[in-house]
């Protein structure tokens, strides 16, 4: 981790510290793909029960978003028909 750590250090020192953070970022990201074999079976299961539900809430309140915009939709045309009106 220190050589991980002096590395790092050295890119930000080079290139400049949004470089350096690009490359933390896309380390962070790369890491876990990396190092799958070592998470626990519990954790990998919770994880997906987790996924499976944000994806069913979203699927949920789809119809919901569709109803507030098209009802905004609606009441912004009718403003503009009585403002007309007037």
């Amino acid at each position: 981790m220190k050589k991980f750590k002096e590395k790092m250090e050295a890119i930000k020192n080079r290139f400049g510290y949004s470089v350096g953070l690009a490359t933390v970022s896309s380390s962070i990201i790369v890491a876990p793909s990396i190092s799958n074999a070592s998470i626990p079976t519990e954790a990998t299961s919770a994880l997906t029960g987790y996924v499976t539900d944000a994806t069913s809430f979203v699927a949920d309140f789809w119809p919901l978003v569709i109803a507030v915009v098209i009802g905004f939709s609606f009441m912004s045309l009718f403003k503009q028909g009585v403002s007309k009106a007037t």
